[in-house]
Order: C-alpha cells, then sequence, then structure tokens
C-alpha cells in the first residue's frame, strides 16, 4: 500500500495533536477507516474524498499539494491510454517488472527524462 500517505496522514494528525478518533471525527470518517488509512492498510482516498479531507486538516497549501502528491501513487491510478503505441505499452509493462528493484538513482533519472519536453528530442 501507500506508505508515504500513511506517513504523512499521521504526522499531520500527531502534529495537530488529535487522537484518532477525533480527527476522523474532523475529516468525516470513521476512526476504522481513519486508522486503517494510517496503517497502510486502505489505499488514499480518491480524489474528490481526499480534497472534503484536505478542507477540513486546516494545512498550509505546501502540505496540502504533498499530501495530494502522496495520494497519487494510488496503485490503480496507473492506466496505460489504449492510444499509447506499442513501444510505450512495452515500457509500461517493463517497468512495472522492475519498480522492486529499481534504485533511487535510477528512479531521479527515469523522471527527469520524462520531463523532458519531446521537441527537445529532436534531431
Amino acid at each position: 500500500m501507500n506508505t508515504e500517505f500513511s506517513l504523512m496522514l499521521k504526522s499531520i494528525r500527531i502534529s495537530h495533536g488529535y487522537k484518532q478518533f477525533q480527527y476522523a471525527k474532523i475529516l468525516g470518517c470513521e476512526p476504522s477507516y481513519l486508522s486503517a488509512l494510517e496503517r497502510g492498510k486502505k489505499e488514499p482516498p480518491k480524489p474528490y474524498k481526499l480534497e472534503q479531507m484536505i478542507q477540513r486538516m486546516n494545512l498550509s497549501e505546501d502540505q496540502a499539494q504533498r499530501l495530494r502528491n502522496a495520494a497519487e501513487y494510488r496503485i490503480n491510478n496507473i492506466k496505460i491510454p489504449r492510444e499509447s503505441n506499442e513501444v510505450v505499452r512495452e515500457m509500461c509493462v517493463q517497468l512495472n517488472k522492475k519498480l522492486s528493484s529499481i534504485t533511487i538513482a535510477q528512479a531521479r533519472l527515469i523522471t527527469q527524462v520524462l520531463s523532458v519536453e519531446p521537441e527537445e528530442f529532436r534531431m
């Protein structure tokens, strides 16, 4: 599950000085759901629900954006568009196979390559 999101959510709650049942009430969810989120047993909420929770959390915009980013790591958010070409689909399959062994340096390099605009690759 999403450890980054879980740790961040728990850290926010603790920094605000709330017990789980108190924070669950503020967020508008069941204490068992909040507990499962904090333990990484549940995936982060869908975007609309996350936005509702963020509004109730009294976060700075930076904190809210970091929480949104952490929630984007939901496994079921990764979709390969049908119109993707065969090379892109194969790259996604190969990347998926290697995810558990990719180093931080490799991940940074892949991220850097993906941030380059396509026209910069033209020769």
